[in-house]
């Protein structure tokens, strides 16, 4: 039996045009801001998740790492098979609106242990999928926040609209949700 191990450090690809880590190096700062397993209409009822951040004298540079994936209790279409626009604010304004989307799962049939065909003749791995395949990783986005976010109290939002609300039978759609701002001194 073989066995490899690969460990790299260094940049990771650029997402959005902002590399998770800059030439610079590792950032100075960081701040967790949002974990959600299982984000719901019901959550968001009352709109968007609101998370206080106080970004400390020197920081210059400040990117959001937003990582997010549809998923519904039932394999239905809304949310994990429909895309659906996520929102980021910043002290009330929309600095960031996207919808995550895969189409490329189809790649990553061999390393899922849970692919079967589906009545329709497809294998459930080679679906399209909000923000996720099965058997691959949850790619970041990031945002540069640089322009909306200097030193100082500040407060970030997280919204995804038209998450589908539990049903009569109780099935539903939700996200998983993790952002955290990392941030470079001058």
């Amino acid at each position: 039996m073989d066995f490899e191990l690969v460990f790299e450090t260094g940049v990771e690809p650029a997402l959005d045009g902002v590399p998770a880590a800059p030439p610079e190096g590792p950032s100075d700062w960081g701040a967790p801001l949002l974990y959600e397993e299982s984000l719901t209409a019901e959550r968001l009822e009352e709109g968007p998740i609101d998370v206080p951040v106080t970004v400390p004298e020197g920081v210059s540079r400040v990117v959001l790492r937003y990582l997010v994936s549809g998923h519904s209790t039932d394999g239905t279409d809304a949310d994990e098979f429909v895309s659906k626009d996520n929102v980021v604010l910043v002290d009330g304004a929309e600095v960031e609106r996207f919808r995550p989307w895969r189409d490329d799962c189809g790649r990553f049939r061999a390393a899922n242990p849970y692919t079967r065909r589906w009545s329709d003749g497809y294998w459930s791995s080679d679906y399209s999928r909000s923000g996720w395949c099965p058997g691959d990783r949850v790619a970041p986005r990031l945002v540069d926040l640089s322009g909306v976010l200097a030193p100082g109290r500040h407060l970030v939002s997280f919204n995804v609209e038209d998450v589908r609300p539990k049903n009569d039978e109780g099935h539903f759609g939700y996200w998983r949700v993790s952002a955290a701002l990392l941030g470079w001194e001058e």
